[in-house]
């Protein structure tokens, strides 16, 4: 089962003894069907990852509110799992082991859950390394197994924090198709954020601009190539005018600093 993802006007200020408030985000609105894949790009420091936190009830809102189906989110949630930069599989237990300790966590561990992750394993391309141990595998590979641990435990809404960034550049658009393909077949509820423009058009179905801090939604693009997708669509001229739709935002963002900058220099 998947659940929808409905966020409300929701804002974030961190506050800190002696210093000035920050706001991270700012009265962001934002509804995800169930099933559904969005990507979530913005500039460093827009409040991204705070809005991903806070989704996944790890960041409490200052204001505003965040729903996954029909409940409130309050606090962590048995069916949300996080995907982040870093595998953070332990290094003294098998790729098996480390893809079943949610359930050992939980006391849910049974025969369905094993049949289901192993069955996760063959569809990554890991049912001969589920005895390896992390140190075994490749970059590519772990972070293969870390989808698999995610998906393993049956979630309604899975969030991805920048999963690939620390690979290679062959490594990671492979990890890309392998997701895709991963989520294609489980259907659950998935947010990706990411910087990289491309990766955002190649794997959701819709992609979320923000702005600069404090972070907002600027735009919310449709992308019309269908749930099952392959290296073909890169090549496709509506990939290439929808990474350039994406990427003028940014221009914007660079040409307002450029201004704001000259304008200080002025005054001093």
């Amino acid at each position: 089962m998947t659940e929808r993802i409905e966020v409300r006007d929701a804002e974030v200020v961190f506050t800190r003894k002696g210093a000035d408030p920050v706001t991270a985000i700012h009265g962001v609105d934002l509804e995800v069907e169930a099933g559904g894949f969005v990507s979530i790009v913005g500039p460093s420091g827009c409040g991204k990852t705070t809005l991903l936190r806070a989704i996944g009830g790890l960041q409490d809102l200052s204001s505003g509110s965040i729903a996954v189906g029909d409940q409130e989110v309050i606090g962590p949630q048995r069916s949300i799992s996080f995907m982040f930069q870093q595998p953070t599989l332990l290094p003294w237990m098998t790729i098996e082991q480390n893809c079943l300790m949610p359930a050992r966590l939980h006391h849910r561990l049974d025969e369905q859950y094993r049949r289901r992750v192993g069955a996760l394993l063959e569809r990554a391309g890991l049912g001969t390394f589920g005895t390896k141990y992390p140190k075994e595998l490749s970059g590519g590979m772990q972070q293969r197994a870390s989808i698999v641990r995610a998906l393993g435990q049956d979630p309604e809404v899975l969030l991805l924090d920048e999963p690939f960034g620390a690979l290679d550049a062959m490594t990671r658009e492979q990890m890309n198709f392998d997701l895709h393909q991963m989520w294609a077949r489980a259907g659950v509820t998935t947010l990706l954020i990411t910087h990289s423009i491309p990766e955002a058009v190649l794997l959701g179905e819709r992609v979320i601009v923000m702005s600069s801090r404090p972070g907002r939604i600027i735009d919310d693009i449709e992308i019309p190539f269908g749930r099952e997708r392959s290296a073909d669509v890169m090549n496709d001229p509506e990939f290439s005018r929808l990474t350039a739709h994406v990427r003028s935002h940014f221009a914007k963002d660079d040409e307002t600093a450029r201004v704001k900058e000259r304008g200080q220099l002025v005054r001093d």
